[in-house]
């Protein structure tokens, strides 16, 4: 049931045309390497009215809080804060997932009952009131986020969505730092939570700047093993945006080795490379 469900909410997401910043693979061979690459492709945010930002983030919601519960029954008839502590968030993955629902549960609440407090502000979403809660209490709400942002946040929802079973080290990577670019361009933001708790939201902490907007997946790279080692010939990327990653065979697995996670002559240890083995399928 859950699946002709998301398959139908994608396909209402999807119909108007409607295209979310994910990360660009696109596939090359070393030989080609010296050809160029194509133009980037621009992504535009953040001209939408309120109105279709309403009907979109309603919708990616909805299939985001579904999922959630699909996975965890107990979770259903849930208030917002317990299912938002009860989802992990023992890895920097899942704190993406976890504080992407929780910022667009936040303005999901918003629209819901207080639409009229939201403005759209040169770019950006904002909205700033106090929300009077069962017994009394004031409850600050506060959000001002761009819309370059939440739409990195709809994309986020939109994979884990996709995503079942267990998600290999690639995709984790990948929307942890799509969480990071997401959550720098927040300037504001209090909900419920954090009335409660004084939380903020967590950010994500990568120990390697990631280029998650453009990748130039290397399907055939030229690589030597030098004892423990695997050497890649590296390919230069002279877009500033956009990163190499290398695909690695043995046997009837694969690996996608992050460009990232090479040293300056190509090595990486061997053992590492086991740690990239692809399971999923969605970027």
């Amino acid at each position: 049931m859950i699946d002709e469900f998301k398959n139908e909410m994608f396909g209402f997401i999807y119909m108007g045309g409607i295209k979310f910043p994910t990360p660009a693979v696109i596939n090359v061979t070393f030989d080609e390497q010296g050809g160029g690459y194509p133009p980037l492709s621009s992504h535009k945010s953040g001209t939408a009215g309120t109105t279709q930002v309403f009907l979109k983030h309603t919708l990616i919601h909805s299939l985001l809080d579904a999922v959630f519960e699909s996975e965890n029954s107990r979770l259903e008839n849930k208030g917002y804060v317990s299912k938002y502590k009860s989802l992990p968030d023992g890895n920097d993955y899942e704190v993406a997932v976890k504080e992407t629902y929780r910022i667009l549960t936040l303005l999901r609440n918003v629209i819901t009952h207080n639409k009229s407090r939201l403005a759209s502000n040169v770019g950006r979403l904002v909205c700033s009131y106090d929300k009077i809660g069962p017994r009394e209490q004031v409850i600050p709400i506060y959000l001002d986020i761009s819309y370059g942002s939440l739409e990195i946040l709809y994309s986020i929802a939109l994979m884990r969505s996709k995503l079942k079973g267990s998600v290999d080290r690639y995709h984790q990577l990948m929307i942890s730092a799509m969480y990071g670019t997401a959550v720098s361009q927040v300037a504001e933001f209090s909900d419920e939570y954090k009335a409660s708790s004084g939380i903020g939201l967590k950010a994500v902490c990568l120990d390697r700047q990631i280029k998650w907007n453009r990748r130039y997946r290397v399907v055939s790279p030229e690589f030597a093993i030098h004892d423990d080692r695997v050497k890649f010939s590296k390919i230069t990327v002279g877009e500033p945006w956009a990163a190499a990653e290398y695909v690695f065979t043995d046997g009837a697995s694969s690996y996608v080795v992050p460009g990232e996670f090479l040293d300056e002559d190509g090595y990486i240890p061997r053992k590492d490379v086991l740690l990239w083995e692809s399971v999923n399928n969605i970027i």
